[in-house]
């Protein structure tokens, strides 16, 4: 019994820290790319669906999008833990912003992708709360 907990334990710190390993991946792509990532996945959904398909518009200009596509049938839930990992592994492996596709779900029916804005905000420096990015710059670039 005690082996059982302690292997469930040790599994799930694992799991914690390839997540947070995935994050910090993520993270070096795009700052601002795991807090839209959360944003998306703020709610329980199911693929099919219009919540999935039509996803998150991001990005300084709101020229990136992150969404959920597939034909599963029948639809398949997708939780808020889950969702997060899923779309940290398709930051962390995707190309240099963070974009790409990789297919979950069962028999693979759930495309999720990432396509990474066209503009950085850019780097100002690093505050107390983590990195902090100047939108006064974006007007200028935009």
């Amino acid at each position: 019994m005690q082996l059982t907990a302690l292997l469930t334990l040790a599994l799930g710190l694992t799991a914690t820290t390839s997540a947070a390993d995935l994050a910090t991946t993520c993270r070096h792509k795009i700052a601002y790319l795991p807090a839209n990532i959360n944003k998306f996945c703020s709610q329980d959904f199911t693929v099919p669906s219009d919540y999935a398909r039509n996803g998150l518009n991001w990005g300084p200009i709101n020229d990136g999008r992150m969404r959920v596509t597939g034909p599963c049938s029948p639809a398949q839930p997708v939780s808020k833990d889950v969702c997060v990992r899923q779309m940290l592994e398709v930051c962390a492996s995707g190309g240099p912003k963070g974009g790409g596709t990789r297919y979950f779900g069962r028999n693979g029916c759930q495309a999720w992708t990432i396509v990474p804005p066209k503009k950085n905000l850019p780097l100002i420096g690093l505050g107390t709360r983590g990195i902090k990015r100047g939108e006064e710059d974006v007007d200028e670039e935009i």
